[in-house]
This record gives structure tokens, sequence and C-alpha cells, in this order.
């Protein structure tokens, strides 16, 4: 058999309610003032409540940057590097779908190396970035655990990746599926359709390897049944 290297360095936090745990994570980051990047309507939910919350009892200062869009710009990953840098924080929280936690990835990396998002476009980065709990509140994208954040440039018409395999893992994902139940159908059905093809991709690329077969095909299993 070829040599096979399977790594991941992300810890994931799952099962019901566990997103209450997200102060006591912060702690065990060392982190004591927080940014958290969200859309506008999960800043005014419940779900935000409970994540505020469970902050608030770990004596965590937070401030809430709102603004995220669906395919967040480069220019918006500046005004939250600059944000961050100018309130001190020392966690980033991602709390929403893809774009809200790679918008926190992209903002992460700015912070300690410098330089606007479009610097950084596939160019390995010299530090690890700051420390990023994503709190995924859709199926599909997986953000949550990869080395990667899409931003589109809109100066170039283009989708540029912040990238890299070791300095760009998100600390911790806390994976709630409570946080889940009030989405719309629709959107339940399109992003567990978006689960599955990455499922299927993982299962079919010529890189797959028994463990990810196996993570995989029970992927696919669940999803085919729910």
């Amino acid at each position: 058999m070829d040599m096979r290297e399977f790594f991941h360095a992300t810890k994931v936090v799952s099962g019901a309610g566990s997103v209450k745990n997200v102060g006591q994570e912060t702690l065990a980051l060392g982190g004591k003032k927080v940014l958290i990047i969200t859309d506008g309507f999960l800043a005014a939910s419940p779900i935000m409540e409970k994540v505020t919350a469970s902050l608030k009892e770990s004596s965590i200062e937070y401030i809430v940057y709102d603004q995220v869009r669906p395919n967040p710009r480069t220019t918006d990953c500046d005004t939250t590097a600059e944000m961050a840098k100018a309130e001190g924080v020392d966690v980033i929280i991602g709390l929403g779908g893809g774009s809200s936690m790679d918008q926190a990835k992209a903002t992460a990396a700015l912070v300690t190396n410098g330089g606007k998002c479009v610097d950084w476009d596939y160019v390995e980065l010299k530090e690890y970035m700051l420390p990023v709990i994503c709190i995924p509140t859709t199926s599909g994208t997986g953000s949550e655990v990869t080395f990667v954040a899409v931003i589109t440039d809109e100066e170039r018409k283009y989708k540029m990746s912040v990238f890299d395999p070791i300095k760009l893992r998100p600390s911790v994902a806390i994976a709630d599926p409570e946080l889940l139940t009030s989405l719309p159908p629709s959107l339940t059905a399109s992003t567990g359709i978006d689960a599955l093809t990455h499922a299927i991709e993982a299962y079919t690329c010529k890189v797959s390897q028994p463990i990810t077969d196996a993570l995989a095909l029970y992927a696919i299993d669940v999803i085919f049944k729910n």
C-alpha cells in the first residue's frame, strides 16, 4: 500500500446544546476578548443569545461584526481585520454559514500576517492565524474544519483563496445540530445536498485513503437516511 498521511488539527465539539461551551473553549485558547463575525439575521437571533450568554458566563468581552455578505469581499475582510486589531481581540468566532466562517478565517490571518486580503491569494502564510472558533449554522460547506477561505475580489471579478494547510486551521469547530432546526426547508435541503456532494467527492477523488473513505461512506449513509 502507498504511504498515506491523515492530519486534522481542528478540535470538533458536537452534540445538542454544544454551543453553550463556546465560552469554555475560548478560555482554553487563552481568549479574553473576541470578535464575532456573522450576518444581520443571526446577530438578532436566539442563536446569538446562546453564544453571548456563554461568553458572558466565562467573563469574556466580545464585539460583533454583523455585516457579512454572501461570498464575502476582500474589502470586507480588510475591514474586520482592522476592527480586530483596533479592539485588541485575541480570538475570532465565525458564526453562520460558509461566508461567515471564511471571513472569520481570512480576518484572523490578516491580523497576524498583515497586509491586505488580496496579498494572500494562495500565498503561504508567514504566521499562524489568530485562534478561530467556527460555529456552523448550515450543513454543507465544511468551512469549520478546512484550511482555506474563499473570498471574492471584486476588482478582478475573481474568487481568490487564502490558503495554508497548517497555519489556517480553525482551532475549534462547534457543531451543534440544534442550531440547524430553524432553517427553512429549502435551505436545509440545499445545504444537505451540498454536504452529500462533498462526501461523494471525498470518496471518489484520487487522494482518498481508508480513513477518508470510511468518513465519506458514513456521511453518505447518514445523509441518505435523513
